[in-house]
């Protein structure tokens, strides 16, 4: 099951490793240095939070304190890992709010087993749930990049579903606002609402209700290459637009 995995960790051939590691599993990992970028990060649904609780230059404690704190959906599981034999270390992970601490060398050899027992899943039997109509609605205004009346129309739907497909409808709806800041040329505001929206659909990667998910993160992926190319100041000039693909 793919998603999205925070690692807090500055020991930069270690943190790479496990990036590594996770993309061979289906995941998506991100390295987290410091505490005031953290509060962006949990916006964007991780599905897995991995700690180093041996990093001295890590304000790991503060981190996973806030990490606890947010209670955001999904509640993704913090994971200390660090020397297997400092159980003071271990004993101030537990207290600080981690769900568990393993041995460094489990992450390094043992990542998928990792992954299968602590990263967060949803309930996917509402992908298999014909596409609520509104929802299909949104999707059409998507299409026809009118991102605004598609952040209303499908806004209805995701604040009143209980399930965790919820996250997918959220998910959209993110990315629709990111490309209607695209096209008011605001950057900051895009980059941060297309990572919100893409870490929402990897869990339910690749097809839900129909929709190719698969596809579209593909295809946000080759329109973010393309904005980095452009740079912030030419973002205006940008025409290559994502459309969402149902196959049923």
């Amino acid at each position: 099951m793919p998603g999205l995995v925070l690692v807090l960790d500055n020991e930069l051939l270690f943190s790479t490793r496990i990036e590594m590691g996770l993309r061979d599993s289906g995941y998506r990992g991100r390295v987290v240095t410091r505490l005031e970028e953290l509060s962006e990060e949990l916006k964007c649904a991780p599905v897995l939070i991995l700690a180093n609780i041996g990093a001295e230059d890590v304000p790991w404690p503060q981190m996973v304190a806030q990490a606890k704190a947010r209670r955001l959906v999904p509640l993704a599981s913090v994971l200390g890992y660090g020397p297997h034999t400092d159980m003071d270390l271990r004993e101030r992970a537990l207290g600080a709010g981690c769900d568990g601490v393993v041995a460094r060398s489990a992450v390094a050899s043992s990542l998928p087993a990792v992954l299968e027992r602590y990263a967060w899943k949803p309930d996917l039997s509402a992908c298999d749930r014909v596409l609520p109509p509104m929802i299909s609605r949104g999707i059409a205004q998507f299409n026809r990049r009118e991102f605004y009346a598609c952040h209303d129309t499908i806004e209805r739907v995701w604040v009143s579903e209980p399930g965790d497909v919820r996250l997918l409808y959220q998910g959209i709806l993110q990315i629709g606002v990111a490309l209607h800041h695209l096209q008011n040329g605001n950057w900051p505001g895009m980059a941060k609402m297309m990572a919100r929206g893409t870490g929402k659909l990897l869990p339910f990667c690749p097809a839900c209700q129909g929709i190719d998910l698969k596809r579209l993160l593909d295809d946000i992926d080759r329109c973010a290459a393309a904005m980095r190319d452009l740079g912030p100041d030419r973002l205006l000039r940008f025409d290559s637009f994502p459309a969402i693909h149902v196959t049923r």
